[in-house]
């Protein structure tokens, strides 16, 4: 290098040898330095002043470890231990990395080679030595690092999340295979991710389930139909104990560096299934106990409409039979005459006693009335049969799930169990749309409805002290079958209209009303049979009472006459 290069300093030497070494050390460096014997620096290139933008006098004549960070020698000790002692020894130095203060405070590393130097006489002369700024690489290699270590932090962080949730998380190629199964996945599944990796999804799934996933994923691969995508949908999946179990499935999707990958969520609803079957369960004991309960509120008046057909239907047997004993009598007393007749041996007196018994028993007034009491006798058998049949169906357990029934018929069968109830205080009329279609129904749920509708109308016209009406239609509407019970009696306050559904909410006295009715008449229209139930009032005029019931249902059928 000349001399030129070289800020302004003695040179100890100018053997070919040492002009040689500062050559051979400038080569691939930044700048090139010499210190004296005792360390301090005596020249230095002009491109270190450029970097560091300092001055000459700020570092000719300073130590050259002075140029060194203090907070770097400091926070690393075990580093610049030997490098130190190598300096006070005179020994070379290779590839030592510096770290040392920009001129804006930042950092800036380089590598740094020195050997000693000598006279010619053998005494120690000094350092020569040069410097490579790596802060470039060093940089790129902490921004790498950091990198690494953030997704390091990341998966951490990802898995930690993942074996948090109680959700399964589990990934999917492009093809439904397996290619990562969350800790939750296994609790769920009673599968460890190792079994799983690299198998179809299609084993988490039965049968028909698994069908019907694995085309809406060709779906969506193939056209883009994102008809699934990320709405839940329940299944059923496999353990691996052979059970099934319910599931609630969400697919998503992502776009990862080589294409796409696919996101199945799966949250185990065995525990909420169980719970809607045990609520299910127990609103099933409820409807039964309250339709229990109304029987035996009707019991009463079901024995007297009863006792009635069954008193006169008594009288006209007790009737017939003694019309039969005289009768039987006239009959005897005609084959007597008739016998003397052919026989010749008849008397006078014989056709007098005849005549006088078939006047005393009053036939022609016999037949007048027998087939009156015949006619009045049926008339009382029908209607028992007919009170009969209606306790029957009202009472008897209905299944829980939706069949189609005739509505009118299941309104009269309500209306003859209850006729005790209302026939004193109110005249009932009803309305019926005779072309109604069958209509989905669970039975049993929507009689008890019904009853809750019509007590609830004959007592509140009971308390106007007056007879008054009580209105039943029904009617289709589009889709749907429109119920209405209507009645004049007193009415319902506004300010208590929106809590009538309300479970234990009654404005009857102690003892005459649970407040359970209108309770579970809106849970079985709602969540039973998908409908609506809706009330209008007025205090003084009356109340009326809106079923909408759905004419369509998801499934088909059996009919219910």
């Amino acid at each position: 290098m000349a001399s030129s290069d070289l800020r302004t300093g003695a040179l100890s030497g100018n053997s070919m040898t040492e002009r040689g070494i500062r050559e051979y050390l400038n080569f691939g460096s930044d700048w090139s330095w010499e210190t004296d014997s005792t360390g301090f620096i005596t020249t230095i290139s002009e491109q270190f002043f450029d970097v560091m933008q300092l001055k000459p006098d700020a570092v000719i004549g300073k130590r050259r470890i002075a140029l060194v960070s203090e907070i770097e020698i400091a926070a690393k000790p075990e580093k610049w231990r030997k490098p130190i002692e190598a300096w006070e020894s005179r020994q070379p130095m290779r590839n030592l990395e510096v770290e040392v203060d920009g001129p804006d405070g930042t950092p800036l590393f380089f590598v740094v080679n020195c050997i000693p130097t000598f006279t010619n006489a053998g005494e120690f002369n000094g350092y020569l030595g040069s410097d490579r700024g790596i802060t470039a690489q060093k940089t790129a290699q902490l921004n790498q690092h950091q990198e690494q270590q953030r997704l390091r932090d990341s998966e951490i962080r990802s898995k930690a999340m993942l074996n948090a949730i109680g959700d399964a998380v589990i990934t999917l190629d492009t093809d439904g295979i397996i290619q990562s199964f969350s800790p939750a996945a296994e609790r769920i599944f009673g599968l460890n991710a190792y079994e799983t990796i690299n198998q179809s999804f299609g084993i988490l799934l039965v049968e028909q389930a698994r069908a019907e996933y694995a085309q809406h994923i060709t779906d969506f691969m193939e056209s883009g139909d994102m008809t699934i995508i990320g709405k839940r949908q329940e299944v059923m999946a496999l353990h691996a104990d052979g059970t099934t179990l319910p599931i609630e499935l969400t697919l998503n999707w992502m776009e990862v560096q080589d294409g796409v990958m696919l996101l199945l969520s799966c949250h185990d609803i065995s525990k909420r299934k169980m719970a809607e079957q045990a609520r299910v369960n127990l609103e099933r004991e409820l409807l039964q106990s309250q339709k229990l309960e109304s029987l035996g509120t009707l019991s009463g008046g079901m024995a007297h409409e009863i006792n009635t057909p069954v008193q006169f239907l008594a009288d006209n047997m007790r009737f017939l039979n003694e019309s039969f004993s005289e009768i039987n009598g006239v009959l005897l007393q005609f084959s007597k005459f008739f016998a003397s007749l052919v026989t010749g041996g008849h008397r006078s007196s014989d056709a007098k006693e005849t005549l006088s018994l078939l006047e005393s028993a009053e036939i022609a007034f016999l037949c007048d009335e027998i087939p009156l009491a015949i006619g009045q006798s049926i008339e009382g058998i029908d209607r028992i049969s007919q009170i009969v049949h209606a306790i029957k169906e009202f009472s008897h357990p209905s299944q829980q799930e939706k069949t189609l029934a005739d509505i009118n018929h299941a309104i009269e069968t309500t209306l003859t169990v209850s006729q005790n109830q209302w026939k004193n205080v109110a005249e009932l009329i009803t309305d019926y749309d005779a072309s109604l279609p069958a209509v989905p129904c669970v039975l049993g749920a929507f009689n008890q409805v019904i009853l809750n509708l019509i007590l609830n109308s004959s007592h509140a016209i009971e308390e106007t002290g007056v007879k008054g009406e009580i209105t039943v239609r029904t009617a289709q509407r589009g889709s749907s079958v429109e119920i209405v019970v209507e009645d004049n009696g007193a009415g319902i306050p506004a300010d208590i209209q929106e809590k009538i559904f309300e479970p234990f909410f009654t404005t009857k006295g102690p003892g005459k009303g649970t407040g359970q009715g209108l309770s579970i008449a809106h849970t079985n229209i709602t969540k039973m049979h998908g409908g609506r139930i809706s009330v209008e009032s007025e205090v003084g005029k009356g109340t009326v009472f809106t079923i909408i019931l759905p004419l369509e249902s998801e499934t088909e059928l059996e009919t219910i006459d």
